[in-house]
């Protein structure tokens, strides 16, 4: 048994769930100077809604 073995036997079980691409954007959108560097990363997200980033 490895030290590995023993931390996860003792992991929380997490589950989880879809996100709305708007919230992420709100999310990702501060602080506000943010915005403006990330937008075609919201713009690839909106476009692409079933994506590998979605």
């Amino acid at each position: 048994m490895s030290a590995g073995d023993i931390v996860l036997s003792r992991a929380a079980v997490i589950e989880t769930q879809a996100v709305d691409i708007e919230h992420v954007i709100v999310f990702l959108s501060e602080p506000p100077s943010a915005r403006t560097r990330r937008e075609p990363v919201f713009r690839y997200l909106r476009a692409h809604r079933d994506g590998p980033l979605a």
